[in-house]
Order: structure tokens, then C-alpha cells, then sequence
């Protein structure tokens, strides 16, 4: 059983969520009845449900789509900005919301929405997150950019200028090959470029064999793709293969870094010591092309002073940077590799450790917390059940204590006689 402090903590979390729970609860009702102004003062702006959701999707070719909720400061300062760009957008692209209290199993379950706004983009009737500037012409650039070719001719400028493309090598020009691949180039349009060449003697710079072939270039090295030649099946090499192999992580960065493998490897390094900074993003590089490790990992890096605070709370001590730290897809926790400047095989071992279970993140208390409640609910539960009665029956005893000291504090209607008084009687 666990210690009466940490039962005691847990208790107090419970009851605490318990108590916003039910505030949103209330607040969503009212919001139920009183009805939501977001999209409601322009019908360029669609309010979405889990019932018209896909319909919508397939029915725009390209549609914006806002995750809300009616409680958010930032979800109210966006509005306008959301049913102006709508309004201007008119019959190029459409622009939608979400009221996310009252459309949990959309935005919980199905999209894991963790913060508002949270802001996606459609293209085909598939979502990746829009994580551009929120002004109305930015909203308005990127509708134009759609509105022009997914896919473009390769020239010999192209090589060298973009760190990450794709292109489609087909002498024979295929129409469903092409059609394929243009209707994965639409879905990604605007994270990276997609080109197109007839010239087979081009395969020999990307170390393709046979054609038609679909080569990615990361970083100056070529990847032939090896799948069935089918838009789902590219769609998901493609959302792999699109990113660097050790991005820089920032705010628009860090939700794809820290969500689409099992973990995240991210190297904290200090910008201003160049030679170690560069030579610890360079081990991350290589490793990021071992597939054993591709597949359980995205990799990273950021800057340790200027995110001095989030390092320390994964337990990343300030005199081991240069290192690298694990956050697990989850993003619960944290797991440094304790040791400053470590060489490559001790980033391997390290990673490969990870990936085998063999280390796990150090959980924070509140985290500790949490996963307690989830093993123990009925033990927590009970003990809440039991805190709240005591908590009532503690009031009701004050509540009589105070009654009865009135009365014995009041004088009474008929006083008792003195001595002398009965003397006199």
C-alpha cells in the first residue's frame, strides 16, 4: 500500500480535477444551451461535428480546420482573424472549427488534441498541423500556395538549394503512376517540394535501377521508395522521410518531433562552443540513418542555455551538456544519458537501451502521481469517498458545537430565584 502522504497527495489531485471536471462539465452545458459564437457570425466559417466531419473533409480540396474551445483566450482573439480569412477565402478554400467541448471523441480520441487553438490543414481529406503565422495574409499566402502546382519540373538548380525533396523518375510517364504521386504531392505540398523528370539517365544521380522510381533526397542522400505503389502506402513513406534526420526543435517543431515515434533523441548542445555542438548534431545524423534506430526514434537538437529550464526538468544536468535525453512519445518524463560529451557508442548504447525497455523515464512526482491514480483508482476513490464524508460530518458537528454554545450562552425566559427570593416565599 502506498505511504499516507502520497495517498493523501493523490487524493487532493483527484479531487481537484474532479472539481474542474465539473466546472467544465457545467460550462459546457451552459455553452450547450447559450449556443457558440465561433463560426456562428459568418457562414464562410463551418462548425464541424464528429457526424459532418469527413463529409466535409471530402468535399474541400483544401480546408482549414480550427480545434477550439470556448473558454480560450487565444481561441477568442483568433476568430476573427479565422472567419475574415474565411470570408476572403470564399470558393478556394473553406475554413471550419471544432468546438472541442462538445466534440470530445473527435478532438480527444480520434485527433488527440492536447492545447488551444490547435490549428490543421486538409489537403485530399488528409490533416497535418498548420503551424504557420495566424494573421489573416499569412492565412491568405498559404491558400495561395496551395492553389499552385504540387508538383514541379526538376531542374539541376534544385540539388544542393533543398535539403529534403522528392522526386518521381519516369521516362515512360505512367498516368497512374503520376496521378499517384501528385495526389500524395498535394498532401504535403506545403513541408516539402515534389518534382517530376522523363530523363531516366537522372536515376544514376539517385541511385535508381529501375523506373517508374520515387526517390527522396535528405540531406544530399538518395532513398529509392520500395513499397507498393499506392497513395496510402506512399503517403506514410512519405510523412517519414519528409523531415531531416536531426531537426532543429522549437515550438513548431516540437509536437512532430516529440509524437510521431515512440521517442524522441535530442541532443543539448551550447550554439556558442560550435565544435561540439556540430560534432554531437553529427553523431545524431548518423545514427538517425541506422534503421534499427529510425524506426524507434526522431532525432533533434536545441539550444541548452536558452532551454535551460526544460532540460532540467527532463533531468538533464547543466555540467553534462554537450548530452542527449530521451522523451518518450508520450512525452511523460524524461531520460538523460548521464555523462558529458558523450562519443558515439555511448549515444548507441544509450538509444538501444532506451528502445529495448531496458531504461524508462524518470517520472516527476506529479507524474508519479498520475500513473498511482491510474493503477489504484478504487483504493484512491474509496479514500476520497471517505475524506468527503469526514469533510461534511466535520461541518455538521461544527455546525451543531455552535448551535448548542448559543443556547448555553442565552439566558434564560424564566431565571431561577435567588436565596432571598425563596426566603421570601
Amino acid at each position: 500500500l502506498p505511504s499516507l502522504p502520497s495517498l493523501i497527495l493523490v487524493v487532493i489531485m483527484v479531487a481537484f480535477r474532479t472539481l474542474l471536471l465539473c466546472g467544465a462539465l457545467v460550462f459546457a452545458a451552459l455553452h450547450a444551451v447559450n449556443g457558440s459564437d465561433e463560426g456562428a457570425s459568418s457562414s464562410a466559417v463551418v462548425a464541424l461535428t464528429k457526424d459532418t466531419f469527413d463529409e466535409f473533409l471530402a468535399a474541400h480540396d483544401t480546408a482549414f480546420i480550427k480545434f477550439f474551445a470556448p473558454w480560450c483566450g487565444h481561441c477568442k482573439q483568433l476568430a476573427p482573424k479565422w472567419e475574415e480569412a474565411a470570408v476572403k477565402a470564399e470558393g478556394r478554400a473553406a475554413f471550419a472549427t471544432v468546438d472541442c467541448t462538445q466534440e470530445s471523441e473527435l478532438c480527444r480520441d480520434r485527433f488527440n488534441i492536447r492545447g488551444y487553438p490547435t490549428l490543421k490543414v486538409a489537403r485530399g481529406g488528409y490533416l497535418l498541423p498548420y503551424n504557420g503565422n495566424r494573421e489573416v495574409d499569412s492565412l491568405l499566402q498559404k491558400v495561395a500556395q496551395f492553389e499552385q502546382p504540387a508538383v514541379a519540373p526538376l531542374t539541376e538548380s534544385v540539388e544542393g538549394t533543398t535539403p529534403v525533396f522528392f522526386v518521381l523518375i519516369d521516362p515512360k510517364s505512367g498516368e497512374a503512376t503520376r496521378a499517384m504521386y501528385e495526389a500524395v504531392a498535394k498532401r504535403f505540398q506545403d513541408t516539402v517540394p515534389f518534382y517530376f523528370t522523363k530523363d531516366g539517365d537522372v536515376g544514376n544521380d539517385f541511385d535508381a535501377e529501375s523506373f517508374p522510381a520515387i526517390v527522396v533526397v535528405r540531406e544530399g542522400k538518395p532513398s529509392v521508395y520500395s513499397d507498393k505503389y499506392a497513395v496510402d502506402e506512399l503517403t506514410e513513406w512519405v510523412s517519414a522521410k519528409r523531415f531531416l534526420y536531426v531537426e532543429k526543435l522549437t515550438g513548431e517543431t516540437y509536437d512532430s518531433q516529440t509524437t510521431r515515434k515512440p521517442y524522441a533523441a535530442i541532443a543539448a548542445v551550447d550554439p556558442a562552443d560550435k565544435k561540439s555542438a556540430e560534432s554531437m548534431i553529427a553523431v545524431l545524423r548518423k545514427l538517425a540513418q541506422e534503421t534499427d534506430l529510425e524506426n524507434h526514434f526522431t532525432f533533434s537538437w536545441l539550444d541548452a542555455k536558452e532551454h535551460a529550464g526544460f532540460i532540467k526538468a527532463r533531468g538533464v544536468a547543466a555540467e553534462h551538456i554537450p548530452t542527449v535525453f530521451v522523451i518518450s512519445g508520450d512525452r511523460q518524463g524524461g531520460i538523460p544519458l548521464p555523462k558529458a560529451a558523450p562519443q558515439e557508442q555511448d549515444i548507441a548504447t544509450f538509444l538501444r537501451d532506451v528502445s529495448a525497455g531496458r531504461l524508462s523515464p524518470d517520472l516527476s512526482w506529479g507524474q508519479r502521481l498520475q500513473e498511482f491514480a491510474k493503477d489504484n483508482m478504487a483504493v484512491v476513490v474509496s479514500v476520497a469517498i471517505l475524506l468527503a464524508a469526514a469533510v461534511v460530518a466535520f461541518f455538521i458537528l461544527s455546525d451543531d458545537d455552535e448551535d448548542s454554545k448559543k443556547k448555553s450562552d442565552k439566558p434564560s425566559e424564566t431565571p431561577s430565584k435567588s436565596k432571598d427570593e425563596k426566603k421570601d416565599d
